[in-house]
């Protein structure tokens, strides 16, 4: 038995797919399932019932599931101490967080406190900050890991991220309450005609005014609504209170301002917000991972 197949095995169960665990791992769907039939010979019994739906835990898979993510945690985080020990890093830890999480950034601390308990030797330092100053961040390591919407990261080259698992936030339409959309009970793409839409500028976000034009481009008002840029969320905000603008956007951004702004909440389909932690240094790797528990996270991939 191998630490790698432990590995495999682990991620399959909490993904309930050879293949998507095979792309966190970075390996094929073949080598993945390599490694768990040796396993399952060398205990002399299955770990998995093989569907057409995915790879679903037995139940003695499920009693080993229970204890080996614990296991392998330990396994990686005993590495990870020593090397600071062995290379005298530095304990200090700078984690920069999206200024658009609006009002979710509170849950997203209380789950970075929880992990600051359970690793006491370690000094967190916290800063809110705009897309623009967190890459920076990462480029000349003032800060070692930023949390942001995963869709930010899509254009980014040479990081990695862990998705965290969870996010509460929806997709949806925006507008003051004395807009005249208001008063319509029934609501349609096409109350959006000739309408200003508000979009943070590339500065705030990398990927707000892409996603707000796909939005208006598949429901055919690309060239029927007004775009307006503003450079922060707060300014967005705003604007949306006095009426300038209408905007599409993630509900953790405008939280702050409930009962202030109306809402036209948009299908799944349209689109929910995922939120991932991401860093530069693979050395960071196993931190992330364990700031990844304190989100029940179970997807890792390299871009």
């Amino acid at each position: 038995m191998t630490i790698m197949q432990m590995e495999c095995f682990v991620e399959a169960a909490r993904c309930g797919s050879f293949t998507k665990a095979g792309e966190n791992l970075y390996i094929s769907q073949q080598t993945m399932s390599r490694h768990i039939r040796a396993l399952e010979t060398e205990l002399g019994f299955p770990l998995f019932e093989r569907k057409n739906t995915g790879a679903v835990l037995t139940r003695a898979g499920e009693c080993l599931f229970q204890n080996w993510g614990e296991l392998l945690r330990l396994y990686r985080t005993s590495i990870d101490q020593a090397k600071d020990l062995y290379y005298g890093q530095q304990k200090k830890l700078r984690i920069g967080i999206l200024d658009n999480f609006g009002i979710y950034i509170d849950e997203l601390v209380e789950s970075l406190m929880r992990f600051e308990r359970r690793y006491r030797d370690l000094e967190m330092e916290y800063e809110v900050l705009s897309m623009k100053q967190l890459l920076h961040g990462l480029e000349t390591d003032r800060l070692q890991m930023i949390i942001v919407y995963t869709a930010e990261l899509e254009k980014v080259s040479g990081i990695y991220c862990r998705r965290l698992d969870n996010t509460a936030a929806s997709t949806g339409i925006y507008c003051a309450l004395s807009h005249p959309l208001v008063k319509k009970k029934n609501h349609t793409w096409e109350d959006l005609y000739g309408q200003t839409i508000g979009i943070l500028s590339d500065e705030a976000s990398l990927d707000n005014k892409e996603r707000t034009l796909e939005f208006l481009k598949k429901n055919g008002l690309e060239n029927r609504v007004q775009l307006q840029e503003y450079s922060s969320r707060q300014n967005l905000g705003v604007a949306l209170l006095t009426g300038k603008c209408v905007t599409i956007s993630y509900s953790s951004m405008f939280e702050s301002l409930a009962g202030k702004l109306a809402c036209y909440p948009l299908a799944k389909e349209e689109g929910n917000p995922e939120v991932s932690i991401a860093w530069r240094d693979e050395k960071y790797a196993t931190k992330a991972q364990n700031i990844s528990r304190m989100f029940e996270n179970v997807n890792h991939r390299p871009k």
